[in-house]
């Protein structure tokens, strides 16, 4: 973050804020990277007071009005390419008279618009998508009545110990067969 009468600050990671706390100084200015945009990029744009949005920028550009003694009063953030198929991006502002606002993610709004209220400071965090759950059947032995489903949701395996299937071949279902564990 660039911030009232301190300068550029040092990049922060792993969610931890950027800014200032208690010290009512606006954020002028704001420079987001990635250590690697091979799989995609991050992109934001900044809120400026007397301005409006300002085109989007992408990892290690400006976005703001560094030395112009303007506040930055909102901000958004998205990720692209693959980064944001797998992941999805969280961030919050503490905004004048606020404090700490609620998460945002992918390109909704932090801080505020209309209001005059400056950020001081925000918090960034890249949080791994839930993995779609897959079920599948294994160990197929209706001789002998059995049949395994597991249910994979990300690392985790699950056994369901009770199951209802109802499988049919006939368009009017009159040759129903209920198999259930």
């Amino acid at each position: 973050a660039y911030v009232e009468n301190g300068g550029w600050q040092a990049f922060v990671s792993d969610g931890a804020a950027s800014g200032t706390l208690g010290q009512s100084k606006q954020m002028e200015g704001m420079r987001l990277a990635l250590t690697s945009t091979a799989f995609g990029d991050i992109v934001y744009k900044t809120h400026v007071q007397d301005i409006g949005w300002l085109p989007a920028v992408s990892t290690g550009n400006d976005s703001g009005v560094p030395h112009q003694h303007k506040q930055i009063e909102a901000f958004q953030i998205a990720l692209t390419g693959l980064l944001a198929q797998k992941y999805d991006i969280y961030y919050r502002a503490h905004v004048q008279d606020i404090g700490w606002q609620g998460w945002r993610r992918n390109n909704s709004i932090a801080g505020t618009v209309g209001q005059s209220k400056q950020v001081e400071a925000f918090e960034v965090k890249l949080v791994e998508k839930p993995k779609k759950t897959i079920a599948m059947v294994q160990n197929h032995q209706p001789n002998q009545g059995r049949l395994d489903v597991l249910v994979l949701q990300g690392t985790e395996v699950k056994v369901i110990r009770s199951v209802k299937v109802v499988a049919w071949s006939q368009a009017d279902q009159s040759n129903r067969f209920v198999y259930q564990t």
